[in-house]
């Protein structure tokens, strides 16, 4: 962005095969986006979307609020 702020987008897919207890296929998706400002404030939200060969489903969110104190080099 103009201002220095990086925005990183994320997606993620997973999935499997599981023979114990009856489970079969699985899968999860997440997708969410970095926002990192100027000074080094970050912003991580992902939303989370799992399934199972059973058709049991589950979803979920996380969001961090960090602050790198990684040294400016330019």
């Amino acid at each position: 962005m103009e201002n220095g702020t990086k925005l990183t987008p994320k997606l993620g897919l997973t999935g499997g095969y599981s023979a114990m207890d009856g489970s079969g296929v699985f899968a999860a998706v997440t997708a969410g986006v970095l926002l990192q400002t100027q000074d080094f404030w970050m912003l991580d939200t992902s939303l989370l979307f799992n399934i199972e060969g059973d058709e049991q489903k589950s979803m979920g969110a996380k969001s961090r609020h960090p602050r790198s104190f990684e040294e400016n080099c330019d």
